[in-house]
């Protein structure tokens, strides 16, 4: 009860603002389409308030995540106003045909749904802004032949996961060295746990916030800080991804990437990996031992990285064609 009464005063809150100060146009991005279809949630009452004030309302790269609602309360939202909470959008700009095909089974008209693409495909900017300290590290660096980046590993398993693959590996290949990203840094446990996971490897490590001048890298080093992934992913030779995190990072470098399969469709990084494992733009894998394959055998080079940036060119665009619906809508509106 006490989670109602709080979301009840930030949309009464809300609403007062849309009284006072009503907008001309209202852009809605990334949100779940469908109501509550995930944690984070539009209220549908915020829609109503700004209908009210005769607001033109877009929702852009819409995609679905298929969460069941969280409570009753969501639940009897849900079976009493998805149609019309769908249909106070002027305009539905989807990432996929599916999404669009799913909403008009849902009630929403179909002329209000276009699919533009997804927008994350407009910010593949390859170009670094590093510090001085980075890009002499970056430089140093440069100077090892082979380097493997796993980055945004996500947990223990992984680490094993990873870890055991590049062992794998390096019986083959014993200059191979790995430069590893926790996705999560700021836990000390998840720190610990990695180490763990080297030492028992006989792996010999460093932190990246302990570099000091004179250093040398060892068999490993754990990025340990934040913000320069892409940095290191710009100078490996392979990268692995950890399980439904950012692939397009190391792809906009040109880079052969490596993830494990069975992504998570709720999330949103999947559609990026559906349409990046349908163009074969990355290498899947299901076993420590195909991770240590594409290593070894430099099995990523099978894809062409001037191929997979001429996919990713063609995937654009998705920006420009929202902007160009929203246009028309308001051109429409102001005749």
């Amino acid at each position: 009860m006490a989670e109602v009464a709080v979301a009840d005063i930030d949309f009464r809150k809300t609403a007062l603002t849309i009284s006072r100060y009503p907008p001309h146009l209202a852009i809605v991005c990334e949100i779940p389409v469908l109501l509550h279809d995930a944690p984070c949630r539009l209220s549908y009452g915020v829609l109503r308030a700004l209908k009210k004030y005769q607001v033109r309302i877009c929702l852009v790269n819409g995609w679905l995540y298929g969460y069941k609602p969280a409570c009753k309360q969501d639940y009897i939202e849900k079976l009493l106003f998805e149609q019309d909470y769908l249909n106070c959008f002027d305009i539905l700009s989807v990432q996929t045909d599916e999404v669009k095909q799913v909403l008009i089974s849902q009630g929403a008209y179909a002329h209000r749904v276009v699919v533009t693409g997804n927008m994350k495909y407009d910010n593949l900017n390859a170009n670094l802004v590093l510090t001085a300290q980075t890009q002499e590290l970056l430089d140093m660096l440069k100077h090892y032949n082979q380097l493997f980046v796993a980055g945004c590993v996500t947990d223990v398993w992984e680490y094993n996961f990873v870890v055991s693959a590049f062992v794998k590996a390096r019986q083959n290949q014993p200059d191979l060295k790995l430069i590893i990203a926790p996705r999560h840094p700021e836990k000390p446990e998840q720190l610990a746990a990695l180490v763990g996971i080297l030492q028992q490897n006989i792996l010999q490590y460093d932190f990246r916030s302990m570099i000091a001048a004179s250093w040398q890298l060892k068999d490993v080093l754990i990025i340990d800080t934040f913000g320069e992934l892409k940095a290191f992913y710009s100078i490996a030779s392979l990268c692995y991804v950890g399980i439904n995190h950012n692939i397009l990072e190391p792809l906009s470098l040109g880079k052969s990437v490596a993830v494990l399969e069975n992504w998570e469709p709720r999330y949103p990084s999947y559609p990026v990996f559906k349409i990046a494992e349908s163009n074969s733009m990355i290498f899947l894998v299901e076993s420590e031992e195909d991770l240590a394959e594409f290593l070894t055998q430099s099995a990523g080079n099978r894809y062409s990285s001037q191929k997979v940036l001429n996919k990713l060119q063609i995937l654009s665009g998705a920006f420009s064609r929202n902007l160009e619906q929203i246009s028309m809508l308001v051109s429409i509106k102001g005749n």
